[in-house]
């Protein structure tokens, strides 16, 4: 188990987000973990991509409105659970949820493109912080022909094409050797089992080989 965590907390669970942060916040009281969320962009991102198609946004502005979008969702996870926010990555005890904006501004080395989204930019501040990077989703994990694939390398995405990470995650992964998890947060004991340092909660994707 390592002691600093990010938790991209991905947008299809919005109904089943500040429940499910609840429950990890009190899961992780008694236990030394920095555990900070990072909210996917989910529904206001869409809403970004709608205007883009009918405003003609360049690629800069759709990127900086998508990141936007994840501050709106964690602004609605915060104000649901009391959870406080942050805008920096300072060492903190228990749980956070991240508001992005002025961190990416700093940090601004990612492609601006819809292929960077949450996902890539979560596995950035885990790399920053050295953290155990874990993306929950409301899938299992990665599926070939249909069956969940639990441990997989980046570059092995890479050559398999569209799946449940943004496109340019594998890349990023296999630029600093670093790993992800991915795991259905349906099930909240696949998330604890994954911080606690399970491999079996769903798929784990090495960025190194």
């Amino acid at each position: 188990m390592k002691e600093k965590v990010v938790l991209k907390l991905g947008g299809s669970l919005i109904k089943q987000g500040p429940e499910l942060l609840l429950s990890l916040k009190s899961w992780a009281k008694d236990k030394k973990i920095q555990l900070l969320v990072v909210p996917g962009g989910g529904p206001f991102a869409d809403r970004i991509r709608d205007m883009e198609k009918t405003a003609g946004f360049n690629d800069d502005t759709s990127h900086w409105l998508a990141i936007l979008s994840m501050e709106q969702y964690g602004i609605y996870l915060s104000e649901k659970t009391k959870i406080d926010t942050t805008a920096t990555l300072r060492p903190f005890e228990g749980i956070r949820i991240l508001l992005p904006y002025r961190l990416l501004t700093d940090n601004d080395d990612l492609p601006h493109s819809w292929e960077v989204t949450s996902d890539t930019i979560g596995a950035q501040f885990a790399q920053m912080t050295g953290a155990e990077y874990i993306k929950v989703t409301d899938v299992d994990g990665i599926l070939q022909q249909g069956k969940l694939l639990r441990e997989i390398t980046a570059s092995d995405i890479i050559k398999m094409g569209q799946n449940c990470v943004d496109t340019y995650l594998p890349h990023y992964l296999k630029q600093h050797e670093m790993n992800c998890t991915i795991v259905n947060g349906n099930h909240f004991s696949r998330i604890t089992g994954t911080i606690m340092g399970n491999r079996d909660t769903g798929t784990y994707i090495r960025g190194k080989f």
